[in-house]
């Protein structure tokens, strides 16, 4: 077992019925086209984490919760 912690920056429920959640990141975005889990790692496997718990904890089913990081310099959500 390992200790976690962090912030779920926005979460969201969703029209469907499912959740969004993302994590805000001030650092400099991917480039045009390029994948955050090659470029950003860390990031991805911390929002999927976030995404993981709130399924395991019944706030929504499996496959019902998107992850996504928002690179505050480009307004833009990066769906992982």
């Amino acid at each position: 077992m390992r200790l976690a912690g962090g912030y779920v920056d926005l979460l969201a429920a969703e029209p469907e019925g499912g959740l969004a959640v993302v994590d805000f990141k001030t650092d400099a975005p991917p480039g045009a086209g390029a994948d955050p889990a090659v470029t950003h790692p860390g990031y991805v496997e911390q929002v999927r984490l976030y995404a993981r718990l709130l399924a395991d904890l019944g706030l929504a089913e499996a496959g019902r919760v998107r992850a996504g990081l928002l690179f505050t310099a480009e307004g833009t959500i990066r769906w992982v």
